[in-house]
């Protein structure tokens, strides 16, 4: 599972060197590190990559947590999604969701989520 995470952070941070204009991308990484009474370390990574145009809006994100007490696992989460919205700027924009999620501490393998649907705007402003 470590290595399945550290890939996808990887395609993403090498993946935001790479694209042209209107793609951006983003990657974080932070961790905690406790010691005194208990010791215990905490690892989170994210990734997004997203692209909008008048035709089409793109995103997928990944984000991961990792966590050790007294050098014991404690914590393994993985998270994982890709949006498609066509015409987001339109009146009415159909979208696509699917997200998958991980965390064997929570008793969950894998859980798959997907939805669909059709946006309406009915307020717009030239800043939003």
């Amino acid at each position: 599972m470590k290595k399945t995470i550290y890939i996808c952070l990887l395609v993403l941070l090498l993946a935001s060197n790479s694209y042209s204009q209107g793609w951006k991308a983003k990657v974080g990484f932070g961790s905690s590190y406790y010691t005194g009474n208990v010791e215990k370390v905490d690892l989170r990574g994210e990734g997004n990559i997203s692209h909008t145009d008048s035709t089409f809006e793109f995103s997928s994100f990944v984000k991961a947590t990792y966590g050790e007490m007294e050098t014991i696992k404690n914590n393994q989460e993985f998270q994982a999604g890709i949006q498609a919205d066509y015409k987001p700027y339109a009146k009415l924009s159909p979208f696509l969701l699917f997200t998958a999620y991980n965390n064997e501490f929570k008793d969950i393998a894998l859980r798959l989520s997907g939805i669909t649907g059709l946006k309406y705007t009915f307020y717009k402003t030239e800043k939003s």
